[in-house]
């Protein structure tokens, strides 16, 4: 007997057959594990059925996606309490270098051509909110991330709000 090293499981010598073939499987398995380097293809031996039960629940987690919808919470009290109901004539002049007649007629123009519709999604921002962020940019040297932290809106809303301001401005004049 040359092979006398290669024993089987049950105690009977193998053949270089089954060795081939389990060469092959090994082979095949090796193939597998580069094919799918996701851990969730992967099955290692050492692993306990709890092991198991944790990645079969984080396939399906991973599969069900609840849609929901996102926005960060953003606060415009600064526009809506302090604003429009406390600050006097000069404040609002020093702020918008206007004061809040000329404001609100600016408002009274440009407010159907501003004003959007509201969506499932979120509400529309109102003409006055617009309006006032497109003024505060053009009138203080403040940046439109700051000026969107005060309203309550993103960066590139203020940016959109004022090219539209300006556009609109620029047409009725």
């Amino acid at each position: 007997m040359e092979n006398e090293d290669e024993m089987c499981d049950s105690g009977e010598q193998c053949s270089e057959e089954s060795s081939d073939m389990e060469n092959m499987e090994d082979v095949a398995i090796r193939r597998k594990r580069r094919r799918y380097r996701h851990p969730e293809h992967l099955k290692f031996p050492e692993e306990s059925e709890e092991v198991e039960f944790d990645w079969a629940l984080l396939r399906n987690l991973k599969r069900t996606r609840i849609c929901t919808v996102w926005a960060c919470k953003s606060s415009s009290d600064w526009w809506e309490q302090i604003v429009l109901t406390t600050w006097n004539d000069q404040q609002q002049l020093e702020m918008f270098r206007m004061k809040r007649k000329m404001f609100y007629h600016i408002i009274l123009m440009l407010g159907p051509h501003v004003t959007r519709q509201d969506t499932n999604m979120r509400q529309a921002i109102p003409p006055d909110k617009r309006v006032g962020m497109a003024i505060m940019k053009l009138a203080s040297p403040f940046s439109r991330y700051y000026i969107a932290n005060q309203f309550g809106v993103a960066a590139c809303i203020v940016r959109l709000a004022t090219c539209e301001v300006c556009q609109l401005l620029k047409e009725t004049t």
